[in-house]
């Protein structure tokens, strides 16, 4: 996997979002701890369409820069996670996508808290047979990586934390570097309008400094899934159609907490007839 090295630190991201222990998640989504509370498989359990989905196009063959094959197993599926937190759900769905797709998983966990990407690597220090993998500072307005460097990325519960703190334009740029650096897959959890204001109201009551989360400022927030589908399409990433409702289309797989788990696939002449425009 080509990036900086494994312990280098984005200093830009950390001075500009100056983590404090008080607003520890609140401002930033860096919950600590946060897998006790949600762990791994509240997700996996619902990602097997996926996984199938995976499996199925994986024969397809994807071009690699020749600095890639020297670094990586030319079969290997490259997966990157941003927003890792502490490194559970990476890990875990590194395994699944290894044992889905029967194949080596090289993967890259990106998140802006140092503290949770060290306790990452120590959970990492045992490394999976066919897995190799590392967990580094960094965010998704400057993602550090090639262009179509990955084969998959994914964002849980992120969108939301981009958009707070870059506004508008930030989001579209962040998923626009996104889709830059995947070549086929982008796995995307948006976190709907009322967690924007739920993220307000804690820090209203925590004494701290409100985030401003108006419609005003984040015109995008109403109806963020369909401009996150808006934004995706234009960097021409369109979601894929899993298993069809009554209406003959597609309901995307939803968490215990009623939000979507969505995969988006990158737009190619062969294979449009799984995809929703």
């Amino acid at each position: 996997m080509t990036s900086t090295e494994p312990n280098e630190v984005d200093r830009s991201c950390r001075a500009d979002q100056n983590i404090q222990a008080e607003d520890q998640g609140h401002r930033f989504g860096n919950f600590h701890n946060y897998y006790q509370f949600n762990p791994p498989l509240n997700r996996l359990e619902l990602l097997e369409p996926v996984f199938q989905y995976l499996k199925q196009t994986s024969h397809r063959k994807r071009r690699r820069t020749e600095e890639q094959k020297e670094k990586a197993n030319d079969d290997s599926f490259l997966y990157c996670d941003i927003g890792c937190n502490e490194g559970d759900l990476t890990i875990e769905m590194s395994k699944a996508l290894h044992e889905k797709l029967c194949k080596p998983v090289d993967f890259v966990g990106f998140d802006i808290d140092p503290l949770l990407i060290e306790r990452a690597e120590k959970k990492w220090k045992d490394k999976e047979n066919k897995i190799v993998g590392t967990f580094k500072v960094g965010n998704a307005e400057k993602l550090n990586m090639p262009d179509r460097g990955v084969d998959m990325i994914s964002l849980f519960s992120t969108t939301m934390w981009i958009h707070v703190h870059g506004g508008d334009v930030g989001l579209r740029e962040a998923l626009r570097r996104i889709c830059n650096c995947s070549r086929q897959f982008v796995l995307i959890e948006p976190q709907p309008s009322k967690c924007y204001r739920n993220a307000m109201i804690r820090l209203r009551k925590m004494g701290r400094t409100e985030l401003d989360v108006s419609n005003d400022r984040l015109k995008l927030r109403q109806n963020i899934e369909e401009e996150i589908d808006k934004i995706m399409n234009s960097n021409c990433f369109f979601r894929v159609q899993m298993d069809e409702n009554d209406n003959g289309k597609s309901d995307p797989e939803r968490t215990k907490w009623n939000r979507a788990l969505q995969l988006y696939e990158r737009s190619t002449d062969q294979g449009t007839e799984n995809r929703e425009n």
